[in-house]
């Protein structure tokens, strides 16, 4: 059996993990979600305990023991603080622009 790995995309597990599941040359993306992240997407992966012992277990299930988890030498999670920020001064902008025009009218 090729060696299968976990590719987190985080370092801490925190309400969601976004990874990929890697097999030899094939990557899939797998994402986790904890039940009270409010963000459950359609291919999202629910683990309880919302941890690696619970994506592990999650894994095991399905047939895969022995998966090594990967973790990034980056912390993406600064970088997605940032892009949330953008995000809601762009969000703003737009409010604004459209409260003033539908002062104008």
């Amino acid at each position: 059996m090729p060696e299968i790995k976990y590719n987190c995309y985080f370092h801490t597990w925190e309400r969601w993990m976004d990874g990929e599941i890697v097999i030899g040359n094939l990557r899939f993306i797998y994402d986790f979600v904890a039940e009270d992240s409010g963000d459950l997407g359609d291919a999202d992966h629910i683990i309880n305990p919302f941890s690696e012992e619970g994506a592990r277990k999650h894994f095991a299930d399905m047939g895969i023991p022995n998966i090594e988890f990967v973790y990034p030498n980056y912390d993406y999670s600064d970088a997605i603080s940032e892009m949330n920020k953008v995000d809601n001064l762009i969000s703003n902008i737009i409010k604004m622009t459209n409260k003033i025009r539908k002062e104008e009218n």
